[in-house]
C-alpha cells in the first residue's frame, strides 16, 4: 500500500481548494476522492488538440 504525504494533501487543499486544514480532516475519503477527480474527458484529446492549434495558430513574427 502506498503511503500518503499528508502535509502535501493538506497544502493542495488549503492553496487549490481554499480548505482550512481543520475542515480538511473533518471530510471524509470520499468527499476528497470526489474534490480531487479528474475525469477522463476533462483531458484534450488529439481532435481537440488540433482544432485549437488550427484556432490559435502560432504567430511567426518577421523582422
Amino acid at each position: 500500500m502506498k503511503r500518503q504525504n499528508w502535509g502535501q494533501l493538506v497544502h493542495l487543499a488549503s492553496a487549490q481548494f481554499s480548505i482550512a486544514p481543520v475542515d480538511f480532516w473533518k471530510m471524509s475519503l470520499w468527499e476528497w476522492r470526489q474534490l480531487t477527480h479528474v475525469p477522463v474527458e476533462a483531458h484534450a484529446s488529439r481532435q481537440h488538440l488540433e482544432q485549437l492549434i488550427s484556432q490559435f495558430p502560432d504567430e511567426i513574427l518577421k523582422e
